[in-house]
């Protein structure tokens, strides 16, 4: 995410308030970790009247006192662009997927002036003190000492085509042996993932089961590597700076690869166990952890 900036009329640049409109769990999780100033939920935006043919009333309230507004929904239709240019000032409708190219770097194009998206400023956001703490005690909670490297395992995504094998987990988790702490992430539709991963290691392993997405980004600032497949929980864990080792299924989907710097990709066949995929995980993984 990105603000926009603005001249106060001394010379000095100043950052204008920004809303995000969007899924209430992920706005939650920006506004708690100061990315955004305010979130309103997407599904109460009222833009359906845009893309009406006859005549009906504009949602103006959401869009009152706004003077821009990115939109990465509807642009495909030009009747729902028009309308929308009548509620702010300045208005861009891009596409959330561009043709070509990373995915990370057209968004950024869409709502920044002035920064090359080859060479932005990549820093990892912040994490308030608090969420740190209580990541911190819901890991203690679920069993690590603080002492042994922590290594958190993601093995779920949005569908199969997304994931690698449980088998191929539980042998990177047989491999990293009794020196490392091993928490598996669990989210709202992980179950599966995780308890396929969970019964082919003879290993302990602690589970986190769906933690609130602030409290998991404390969390994440804790771990000494991250591991999971192309998700949502990939890309904030690499955003909030853990070290992570990301898993695509095939070559055209790197190109939603985080933007993050410091991220390992590895393409790895969905849902079979390669020797040479669990080789090549591994070795990415010790470059992080010796």
């Amino acid at each position: 995410m990105a603000r926009a900036l603005a001249e106060d009329g001394r010379g000095s640049s100043v950052r204008e308030p920004l809303t995000l409109a969007s899924e209430p769990r992920v706005g939650a999780l920006l506004l708690a970790l100061g990315v955004v100033d305010d979130t309103i939920r997407f599904d109460r935006l009222g833009l359906e009247a845009l893309f009406a043919d006859t005549p009906s009333a504009l949602p103006i309230e959401p869009f009152r006192g706004v003077d821009r507004v990115v939109s990465w929904f509807g642009s495909r239709d030009e009747r729902f662009a028009s309308k929308l240019r009548a509620l702010a000032p300045d208005v861009t409708v891009a596409p959330s997927v561009p043709v070509h190219g990373l995915v990370w770097a057209h968004l950024l194009g869409t709502v920044t002036t002035g920064v090359s998206a080859e060479h932005p400023e990549r820093a990892p956001i912040a994490v308030p003190e608090r969420l740190v703490a209580e990541g911190r005690q819901v890991l203690t909670k679920i069993g690590w000492d603080g002492g042994r490297p922590l290594v958190m395992i993601h093995p779920g995504a949005s569908g199969p085509a997304k994931q690698w094998s449980a088998e191929g987990f539980a042998r990177v988790i047989t491999a990293l042996g009794a020196r490392t702490r091993i928490v598996l992430h669990e989210g709202p539709l992980d179950g599966d993932a995780v308890r396929a991963v969970h019964s082919r290691v003879e290993a302990s392993v602690h589970r986190l089961d769906d933690p609130a997405l602030p409290v998991l980004a404390g969390a994440l600032t804790h771990v000494d590597l991250f591991l999971g497949n192309d998700s949502g929980i990939s890309h904030l864990a690499a955003a909030v700076g853990a070290r992570c080792v990301v898993l695509f299924t095939s070559s055209a989907k790197l190109r939603w690869q985080s933007w993050a710097p410091g991220v390992e990709t590895q393409v790895v066949t969905p849902r079979e166990t390669a020797d040479p995929d669990v080789r090549m995980v591994m070795q990415r993984i010790r470059r992080f952890l010796g």
